[in-house]
């Protein structure tokens, strides 16, 4: 299961920073060799060094930008998550640290954990989810494994 703190921590991602740093030196790297292509036109060597950050910053930017979509989509699952969970938390008379989820997105047929106790999750059927309905139920396996990040 998901906890709230889970979708809290889920929307810092290292490695999207680590791409965009990728890019920055690409192209920094990208405008120091076209400045010394440009003094010195008859080197081939510089010629082959920008061709080859042309190339590599591009890359970069392509892989980042389907990369983007992807954890965009993410983060916007994770503050969908996160206002539920308020939500169930105020109704419950709770904090939002004692709910946990079976599901990364929210969707009709999830299993919300609230203390200890689990309600199965029914969603109304229009595309913003503005209602939801908790029903109690029981566990077929109460072994739990919670994601330890």
């Amino acid at each position: 299961m998901w906890t709230y703190q889970y979708f809290q921590n889920h929307e810092t991602n290292r490695i999207i920073y680590l791409r965009f740093g990728l890019i920055i030196l690409s192209a920094i790297l990208l405008i120091i060799t076209l400045i010394a292509y440009l003094r010195q036109r008859n080197n081939s060597k510089n010629r082959e060094l920008l061709i080859i950050f042309i190339l590599s910053t591009l890359l970069f930017v392509t892989v980042q930008t389907g990369h983007w979509q992807e954890t965009r989509t993410g983060f916007n699952n994770s503050n969908q998550v996160v206002r539920f969970m308020q939500s169930v938390a105020k109704a419950q008379h709770t904090t939002p640290g004692k709910i946990a989820t079976n599901q990364q997105n929210l969707s009709s047929g999830m299993i919300v954990k609230v203390g200890t106790n689990f309600y199965s999750v029914k969603f109304n059927n229009d595309a913003s989810i503005s209602s939801y309905e908790l029903t109690k139920t029981a566990l077929i396996n109460s072994k739990i494994s919670y994601d330890p990040k």
